[in-house]
């Protein structure tokens, strides 16, 4: 169900669906503060629990943003 930027079907976020939003920092360089990667998840489950619609991306912490994957 992952697709590509901006795919997450957000009509699937209404009635009685609820979203769960997942967002992990990834640090190349243990001794750093800033991740070199972000991973964001949302899913969206429908009023019996059931996942209805799944979005994942992994951003490139850059100036370009240059591979990252969404």
């Amino acid at each position: 169900m992952a697709g590509e930027v901006g795919s997450f079907g957000w009509k699937y976020l209404t009635g009685d669906n609820e979203p769960f939003m997942s967002v992990v920092p990834i640090y190349g360089d243990p001794r750093s503060t800033v991740p070199t990667l972000v991973q964001v998840g949302v899913t969206a489950c429908g009023p019996q629990g059931d996942i209805v619609e799944r979005h994942s991306c992994t951003a490139v912490n850059s100036r370009t943003g240059i591979g990252s994957k969404c």
